[in-house]
């Protein structure tokens, strides 16, 4: 928050950006990478939570925060979610962001607190099937959360599951913008709605200069060595910028360099295992530098796999990051396939281009008797 600004400002200019109110988990800090644990068992979750196997440190430490009560507050959970992942020996530390200055001691719901009656669910899960990045557990994560959202009052005909299984929506770049526009559209006061992704993160080399690391956080389609990540720019635009006053967003991202997923106003301060209340979620300095950027640009995924040589290495099949190798397009079929798939709209007005430019540099030969 630049010195000049005062909290009240903050609040008054995050309101005006955001009408809507969003709220994110993340699995660990921006620097940290999320585990994908061989047996979720070892959580003790309930036989009835979800299939059993593989899965996200951070769905199942969400999962069995709720299993063991129900009226946690904000800053309960997220510390019981920290308590369970340190008792397991895990080193990521789940943190949380919100539209808003949220009250960390107001009950936790991932319903409306004046609820429509209106929901609408999201649940992404990528194993990335036989490629370098392979993960085991994703799937298991969203039938995990699918359960658990049943349970607070969704039914499935709410939800859209994408899935890389054969059966479900592909999780292409393309089919999860659609899913987030849909999960948004026609949003209005009183709509309960839920977004949770499981899969590999990364972070890639910033292009608007709003971030103090040079670097965006990016979710990792299962094109993505074709068509590139999701920024978290493009996740804004897509999910948070559109929603409207009294509508309510919560958000569970699963995997590595998830902090700041979303570069939401506030974020929680707290960096260890503890949070000391109220005080510990704070206003993001550099929210309206990016807001004021992303406010002058479409929506635009910009070819994110030239820069995948700066993506965080992560070689573990364990971690929820891609490797390097796994990043980069390996053909010039794969490069061709990414630019058309980025720039698809731009497709069709280019051809019309070159062939006036072909008409024009041609035209005198045509009466050239």
């Amino acid at each position: 928050m630049a010195p000049s600004q005062s909290h009240g400002d903050h609040a008054r200019s995050a309101q005006k950006a955001i009408p809507g109110s969003v709220v994110l988990f993340s699995g660990c800090q921006d620097t940290q990478e999320s585990a994908d644990v061989s047996n979720t068992a070892n959580f003790g979750l309930n036989r009835d939570a979800g299939p059993g196997g593989a899965g996200g440190a951070c769905t199942a430490s969400l999962i069995k925060a709720l299993e063991q009560r129900s009226d946690y507050t904000w800053a309960s959970i997220l510390k019981q979610m920290r308590s369970i992942l340190r008792s397991k020996s895990y080193a990521q530390i789940p943190m949380l962001s919100a539209s808003h200055k949220l009250n960390l001691e107001e009950r936790f719901s991932v319903l409306n607190p004046a609820p429509s009656g209106r929901r609408r669910a999201v649940l992404i899960g990528i194993n990335y099937v036989g490629t370098e990045a392979q993960l085991a557990g994703c799937h298991n994560d969203v039938e995990m959360m699918r359960r658990q959202l049943l349970q607070q009052g969704f039914q499935d005909s709410e939800m859209w599951v994408l899935l890389d299984d054969g059966s479900r929506t592909r999780p292409t770049q393309s089919n999860m913008k659609r899913a987030m526009r849909w999960l948004v559209s026609g949003a209005r006061r009183g709509d309960s709605l839920f977004f949770h992704y499981s899969g590999h993160g990364t972070q890639i080399p910033d292009q608007d200069g709003d971030e103090d690391d040079g670097l965006d956080e990016a979710l990792c389609p299962v094109d993505y060595p074709s068509y590139g990540m999701l920024r978290d720019d493009d996740i804004f635009l897509l999910l948070v910028r559109p929603l409207p006053e009294g509508a309510h967003l919560t958000c569970v991202t699963d995997c590595c360099h998830s902090g700041s997923m979303m570069d939401l106003p506030y974020n929680t301060t707290a960096g260890g295992y503890t949070l000391m209340g109220d005080g510990d979620i704070a206003p993001n300095s550099k929210f309206f530098t990016k807001f004021n950027k992303l406010g002058t640009r479409a929506e635009n995924s910009t070819m994110a796999w030239l820069s995948c040589f700066a993506c965080t290495v992560c070689a573990s099949s364990d971690k929820r990051a891609p490797s390097t190798s796994a990043a980069r397009p390996t053909s010039t079929a794969g490069v061709v396939r990414a630019a058309i798939g980025t720039y698809d709209a731009l497709i069709v007005p280019f051809l019309v281009v070159a062939f006036l430019a072909i008409l024009i540099a041609n035209w005198s030969s045509c009466f050239d008797w």
